[in-house]
């Protein structure tokens, strides 16, 4: 594999190199990107511009009681990052984003046919047993993408470049699979993001999301923070989604008390009462 699952195999976690941090200036003149680069005090910076898509590397060195910038070019494996990061930007979201449509893998252990054996967000979920197959098969789908291919372009060191406003991982670079129940097929099965831990330059895991609701990893997450959620499955679409909604609960150790006659609309109200949890069928 050429992506991130090459990499982990080549680098040992603690063998990563420093990595590189892009500093924004927008739409600015030569001069004014020195500036930024001066400012980040001696050492090797870059600053790119995202109006003219363009990266300038500056090396800023001490001369006495000032400071000096002198620009090169940047590695080729830098600029092809820093474009392939910055195309991948949501300026909506405030993230970098990384979106696949129509995604279809086989879910683990599954013969072939029918939704619930098609991989989706119920394979990854905290509650499901068999959860880290399922991970794993996204990990290596995604390492699998030409997309994805720049996180290796750094050959020697396996750097990846990092913007400003990543540096204490607050925004994490994200990948999200969108589920479809057959190769081509329009139908939503919900999506999965995963991120980019760049400790261990593998994709992780964040959440997943069915066609109604977002997935819960945790008995607690069943409830929410008020400790009352309520479930409502109405349409023939949705039937495999109730297959796994009781399939969650009974992961979690969560009682029902109702009948679930298959095919049928119904709705679920789950509370939290002196610290139990327990769902009724409506």
């Amino acid at each position: 594999m050429r992506c991130v699952a090459l990499l982990f195999l080549l680098f040992a976690p603690s063998a990563w190199a420093d990595d590189p941090i892009a500093y924004t200036c927008y739409y600015c003149t030569p001069a004014e990107m020195e500036h930024v680069a001066l400012q980040q005090g001696v050492g090797e910076h870059y600053v790119y511009d995202a109006a003219r898509v363009g990266i300038t590397g500056f090396t800023v060195t001490a001369q006495g009681n000032q400071l000096r910038a002198v620009s090169f070019t940047p590695a080729a494996w830098i600029t092809t990052q820093f474009k392939a990061m910055l195309a991948a930007y949501d300026t909506d979201r405030d993230e970098t984003i990384h979106a696949f449509s129509d995604t279809y893998l086989h879910a683990p252990g599954s013969a072939h046919g029918r939704s619930m054996t098609v991989l989706w967000g119920h394979h990854l979920g905290g509650l499901n047993p068999d959860r880290e197959t399922g991970r794993e098969i996204i990990r290596r789908h995604l390492s699998d993408q030409p997309g994805l291919a720049y996180l290796s372009a750094d050959v020697q060191e396996g750097r990846v470049l990092r913007f400003w406003f990543e540096r204490d991982d607050a925004k994490p670079l994200l990948a999200r699979l969108n589920f479809t129940s057959k190769p081509g097929f329009l139908r939503s099965l919900g999506s999965a993001t995963f991120y980019f831990d760049r400790g261990t330059r593998r994709w992780e895991y964040l959440l997943s999301e069915g066609r109604q609701s977002q997935i819960p990893d945790s008995a607690d997450d069943v409830v929410g923070p008020s400790g009352f959620k309520s479930y409502s499955f109405g349409s023939p679409s949705s039937e495999h989604e109730l297959t796994a909604f009781v399939q969650w609960l009974d992961w979690a150790g969560i009682p029902v008390t109702g009948d679930v006659p298959p095919g049928s609309s119904v709705t679920f109200t789950c509370r939290r009462t002196n610290g139990h949890i327990a769902c009724e069928r409506r």
